[in-house]
């Protein structure tokens, strides 16, 4: 049992550069993936929030903008009209 775990520390320590190398690799790896999805989301976010926004100037310019003016001095004669003949 000992000598087994011996061998296998002589050849973990033979091949411990090999190993450092392909976990750093994986590592780095692993963040490249995460970069890579974070910008998906960022850009996808950043499409949508455009799209939206468009969507809402494209239906604020089709609303047709009327100014309408309401000629007030008739109500405004009737009113005056009832408070001075009390």
């Amino acid at each position: 049992m000992s000598q087994q775990k011996v061998n296998r520390y002589k050849e973990e320590k033979l091949n411990r550069q090999k190993i450092e190398k392909k976990k750093k690799l994986i590592f780095r790896l692993e963040i490249l993936a995460v970069i890579v999805v974070l910008g998906a989301l960022l850009t996808w976010f950043g499409v949508s929030v455009y799209r939206q926004q468009k969507a809402r100037q494209d239906a604020l310019a089709s609303i047709d903008r009327h100014t309408t003016y309401l000629d007030l001095s008739e109500a405004e004669a009737y009113i005056n009209d009832i408070a001075f003949n009390r």
